[in-house]
């Protein structure tokens, strides 16, 4: 059976790479499992959104809001 695994993952330009380390790192792992390709794309003309975005994500995380569990620390949000 033929699947197609797809991934959005925020990266900082700055950390660009680090995450090329991290994949190259995990690229056997999964190559050894059965995957046939690994394609990275950088969105380097991405438009700020109106209500959510990728950069509107990391400031919050780095704020310590998680988006989906609350904070990170453990606190509940609001």
């Amino acid at each position: 059976m033929t699947y197609i695994d797809g991934f959005v993952i925020p990266v900082p330009t700055a950390k660009r790479d680090v995450y090329r380390d991290y994949e190259a790192h995990w690229w056997p792992s999964f190559r050894k499992r059965g995957a046939l390709q690994l394609v990275v794309a950088w969105g380097d003309d991405v438009p700020q959104g109106k209500q959510t975005d990728f950069a509107g994500h990391a400031r919050r995380r780095r704020q310590g809001y998680d988006g989906r569990r609350g904070h990170v620390d453990g606190r509940h949000a609001v």
